[in-house]
């Protein structure tokens, strides 16, 4: 299962600091920043074509949530990735049930088929496939949303038919 996110956090520049000794890149404020930087300088020589950064496991990052899913066997490597030019970055979030150190050819392996994937599901200029249909099919109207609710808790009340119906004939 792969997790999308937005990159306003700072766990790759934290991560470039402390790891390479690279203070310099503490001052993005963002990894996002730091990623369009980066990424933008690379499209000057490669034009087409995805781009993805190296993995990192964030159970290294001084990152409590991260700490948390080791302590409960899931390890969580990140990579940023971008389909083209005119498409936004994004930071992927990959799981695995192993430390990725002690399989790193496996973690190489699935994030190749991850990036091939991501290519596949993204159109140019778009956010990948299953990131859209989940916006939309989340992007309910506040209305509905009501009936909704009031229809869930409607019949959590009663299991007689009856009853139900009148419940729903007092909105």
């Amino acid at each position: 299962m792969d997790v999308f996110k937005r990159i306003r956090d700072k766990f790759f520049i934290n991560y470039i600091a402390d790891k390479f000794n690279i203070k310099e890149v503490e001052h993005f404020p963002s990894d996002q920043h730091l990623m369009l930087l980066l990424f933008t300088k690379l499209r000057q020589n490669i034009s087409s074509g995805s781009l993805y950064t190296k993995w990192v496991d964030l159970s290294e990052v001084d990152a409590h949530l991260y700490k948390k899913y080791k302590e409960n066997g899931v390890y969580v490597v990140s990579f940023f990735y971008e389909r083209d030019v005119k498409s936004k970055i994004l930071r992927i979030d990959v799981p695995f049930t192993i430390p990725p150190s002690e399989n790193v050819d496996l973690v190489n392996s699935t994030i190749s088929k991850v990036v091939n994937i991501l290519d596949y599901w993204t159109y140019p200029g778009q956010d990948p496939l299953p990131v859209l249909l989940a916006h939309e099919k989340c992007n309910i109207r506040r209305g509905a949303a009501e009936i909704l609710y009031e229809e869930i808790l409607t019949k959590s009340r009663s299991l007689d038919f009856f009853d139900q119906l009148v419940a729903s004939r007092m909105r």
